[in-house]
């Protein structure tokens, strides 16, 4: 008898393995999520709007290094004569409605926008927080 609990212990826990063993439990958000509508910066955690916003040139273009909710965290281009670097300061990239960046995608700043600094975004990475400017590219 106690052979045949053994094997059905053995059972079971093999068959709760083969379902976790990504690492990872699944979890179903709950019935009750809050949308949040990331048309209004003010509404997205972490964010912290400034009163009037101000210009950010430290940039033309940017690179995409960590999609986001509701933009991304990219690092500013320098350039140097004929190429540019992508290791300058990091930024989150916010894009109202619909965002269409992706990881290693460069963004540069087209002819009639510019970008500026609506606040700061900050949220926490391993064990520390980071606090990085909130950036917009908007028509000049």
């Amino acid at each position: 008898m106690l052979f045949l609990l053994g094997i059905l212990l053995g059972f079971v826990l093999a068959m709760f393995y083969m379902q976790h063993k990504d690492g990872s439990s699944k979890v179903e958000p709950a019935a009750t999520e809050t949308i949040i509508d990331s048309s209004n910066p003010a509404n997205i955690p972490g964010v912290t709007l400034f009163e009037t916003p101000k210009a950010f040139e430290a940039t033309q273009s940017f690179e995409v290094h960590s999609v986001e909710d509701y933009g991304a965290i990219a690092r500013c281009g320098e350039t140097y004569r004929t190429f540019t670097s992508y290791d300058g300061a990091e930024v989150y990239l916010y894009e109202p409605g619909e965002n269409q960046f992706y990881d290693g995608q460069v963004v540069k700043i087209p002819q009639g926008k510019k970008a500026i600094q609506l606040g700061v975004y900050k949220y926490k990475y391993l064990s520390e927080y980071k606090t990085l400017p909130f950036v917009q590219i908007v028509d000049e």
